[in-house]
């Protein structure tokens, strides 16, 4: 065989099977449309109300003292937020000995 029809039949190897491959796959997969899928609803109402709070059978004592937690926790969290968490890091050189003599030449640090 020669060297144009050996580099031809690379070439037809090389180049067509991937395209093969891809037909023979797009030609086993399914034909079926998607399923319908149920939407997600995301409910944005505000916190309970007082009608919420009669449904819950809540006494007005334990209504208050519902309120007063969330306000404990409302109150924590904005100390919280207050707060600067953020750290300033400014980076130092420090000495470096390389040279592995077993000397101790820090005076070339020194200020």
């Amino acid at each position: 065989m020669s060297l144009v029809w050996k580099v031809a039949l690379g070439l037809v190897v090389v180049l067509m099977l991937p395209v093969a491959a891809y037909a023979a796959g797009s030609l086993t997969a399914p034909s079926d449309s998607p399923t319908q899928r149920r939407d997600i609803v995301i409910d944005d109402s505000p916190s309970p109300t007082k009608a919420n709070d009669d449904k819950a059978g809540l006494s007005k004592a334990e209504r208050e003292a519902r309120d007063l937690r969330r306000d404990r926790k409302d109150a924590k969290r904005d100390r919280r937020d207050d707060r600067d968490d953020v750290k300033v890091v400014t980076p130092q050189p420090t000495p470096v000995n390389d040279d592995d003599d077993g000397d101790d030449d820090d005076d070339e640090w020194e200020d």
